[in-house]
């Protein structure tokens, strides 16, 4: 018989949330029922010192009835029942105190007019006295619910993250509200902000002043993560914070909320939270212009890539496309970077006429043959080989590529009548040490030394693109989730960086400005010291830099060097009106004309030897 007795009640226990689940539409109902009859014996009870005149007890079943539909109705009518209980906040808190509010004041009506024939001599302040304990009553229930509901929530999250925020008091507010909606699995231990005395709370969080020791603080105190909100996101606090964790040997993870749009509309919640990246660190401004230039050049024109499927490449396809030309020509040699940009391009633009074009810049035919089908007006070449120690080890094919390539190009644009090429260089060609930056340097000069043939061709500059492929960032994340170690060349190597969307956008803006034969050099801010941005990325990553992840240094690969630069020594530069774009002042020419016999004759005869030692003749101020 016990055993029966538990087995029933076991049974009794694993069903009993599916049963309140399938009823509880019911179940709300009665116990809102349950509240308002309640509420009313109450009131009675207050109003007369805990007894029960006669006439109320004689008329208890009408004044019942006239309570439930009056208030069950303005609960309908308010929309109550259709609430979620464990998201309960201020703003049903205010529809319960109207919803009884009107409902009372209605019962005010009715018993001033028909008192007699319901319940004669009734106390109107029963009325007001049922109103206070009716409100309170269903708000301190759903409140409850809540509270119960957060606290099993907590009790099952196996996992808390001991978190801190730092911002402006209202924006903290705005997510500390969306992260009680929805759960995060997170304990704010305490708020950073500014322009708030410590000492004070906020949702019972303990404010703190300045954000000078939150380093000793988020130690002290096992905190695991940081976020920051606008304008406390900014490169010099990421970076203060990253220095004050590498100084007391401890990681924390960073997240920030990426808009302050997001901050401006009430939209924040944890769902627009995300880690802190490398560009955050760079703290470059966003690009801005006036787009009528740029719109001017390619809208409702015929526009080709080169290198299409590439980092850059697909990149300007996405921004050209949103000026709408008449049709966008990829023209690219992988066919799964074809593919994807494709995929792309038709998902994000479903009404641009996009043509895919598998080809190699090297095969002057199929390069022609597309200019020529598709009756080519303004052409992007991004193709390029850019690895620096492949194409030391690889001289031959950097050649083919990058110079007879370009020179392809340049060829087949003057035959098919395109008005305008911009073709896409890099710092490395400045000085270059490498065979990368000599090809690039040779390359601008075969289309920036041509005589004019109705095509205009114009250079722009810059250096390297943060998350590109063959870019260091991929590199070093990819070695710290393997565990390390993470390898840099020397502790003194430097680089200019930009994220890739600005690269992209800065490209056809300055494209578009440049008179033909033109460098056009884009301004990429202060050079990032390489072992400095391994450090942080291993940071941001969760780990301690040579505590949890290696840093191994290898030293300087051939063709490469610790800096970088934009402009040759007989260059100079001047300003133009638009932001982060420079011009290079026009100089002599420097060295022999390029003879592309000549480059061909010298692979064949003496191979990427060879051409190295051509290059020191094209190029006069080389450091090869």
């Amino acid at each position: 018989m016990k055993s029966l007795i538990l087995q029933f009640l076991r049974l009794a226990f694993e069903k009993a949330p599916d049963i309140l689940f399938k009823y509880r539409r019911a179940l709300v109902f009665l116990l809102n029922v349950e509240i308002i009859l309640v509420s009313m014996l109450a009131a009675i009870a207050v109003r007369f010192d805990f007894t029960l005149p006669p006439n109320y007890g004689g008329n208890f079943l009408i004044l019942a009835v006239i309570f439930v539909l009056v208030k069950m109705l303005m609960i309908y009518i308010m929309g109550l029942n259709r609430g979620v209980w464990r998201y309960v906040s201020l703003s049903d808190i205010k529809m319960i105190f109207f919803a009884s509010l009107f409902a009372s004041l209605l019962l005010m009506f009715i018993f001033l007019n028909f008192r007699d024939q319901l319940c004669p001599n009734f106390a109107l302040s029963v009325i007001v006295i049922d109103f206070l304990i009716c409100f309170l009553s269903m708000s301190f229930v759903k409140v409850c619910v809540r509270m119960l509901r957060e606290i099993n929530d907590n009790v099952q999250n196996s996992v808390i993250i001991r978190t801190v925020v730092i911002g402006r008091l209202d924006d903290i507010d705005a997510l500390l509200h969306g992260m009680s909606v929805n759960k995060t699995g997170r304990k704010i231990v305490a708020v950073f902000c500014p322009e708030k005395n410590s000492g004070a709370t906020i949702r019972g969080i303990k404010i703190k002043g300045m954000h000078s020791k939150i380093a000793h603080f988020a130690k002290s105190n096992n905190i695991r993560e940081i976020i920051l909100i606008p304008p406390y996101s900014r490169k010099r606090l990421l970076n203060l914070l990253l220095a004050g964790f590498e100084k007391i040997d401890y990681n924390c993870s960073l997240k920030i909320v990426p808009g302050i749009g997001q901050l401006t509309r009430g939209e924040i919640s944890f769902s627009n939270v995300r880690k802190v990246e490398m560009e955050d660190l760079l703290g470059r401004k966003p690009v801005s212009f006036d787009h009528v230039d740029i719109e001017s050049l390619v809208s409702d024109k015929n526009v080709m890539v080169t290198g299409g499927g590439g980092s850059i490449g697909s990149e300007l396809c996405c921004q050209i496309a949103r000026f709408r030309p008449r049709v966008i020509v990829i023209f690219e040699i992988c066919e799964y970077n074809l593919y994807e940009i494709e995929r792309k391009l038709r998902h994000e633009f479903p009404g641009q006429r996009i043509q895919t074009v598998l080809g190699d810049i090297k095969d002057k035919k199929s390069l022609c043959a597309a200019m020529k089908k598709f009756s080519i007006e303004v052409l992007y070449h991004a193709a390029a080989y850019k690895h620096v120690p492949l194409l030391e080890e690889n001289i031959v094919m950097g050649v083919y590529n990058n110079i007879i390539g370009t020179a392809n190009v340049a060829d087949c644009a003057e035959k098919n009548g395109v008005k305008r090429v911009v073709v896409i260089s890099t710092d490395k060609a400045v000085r270059p040490t490498s065979m990368m930056g000599a090809t690039k340097r040779i390359a601008e000069r075969i289309v920036l030394e041509r005589k004019m043939n109705g095509t205009e061709f114009v250079v722009v500059r810059f250096g390297n693109v943060l998350g590109s492929r063959g870019s260091v960032v991929p590199l070093f994340q990819k070695q710290i989730e393997a565990g390390g170690p993470v390898t840099v060349t020397s502790k003194n190597m430097i680089r200019y960086f930009m994220s890739i969307p600005e690269a992209a956008k800065l490209v056809l803006m300055a494209g578009t400005i440049a008179s033909p034969g033109d460098i056009m050099i884009l301004e990429m801010g202060q050079q990032i010291n390489i072992y400095e941005m391994a450090k942080h990325l291993i940071t941001l990553s969760g780990f301690m830099p040579h505590r949890d992840i290696e840093i191994k240094f290898t030293g300087i690969r051939p063709g490469e060097k610790e800096y970088e630069e934009l402009l040759t020594k007989e260059e100079e530069v001047d300003h133009t009106s638009f932001e982060r774009i420079c011009v290079a002042r026009k100089q002599a020419v420097v060295g022999p004309e390029i003879s592309l016999d000549e480059i061909i004759a010298v692979l064949d005869a003496r191979g990427g030897d060879g051409f190295r030692e051509l290059c020191k003749t094209y190029i006069p101020e080389n450091m090869l």
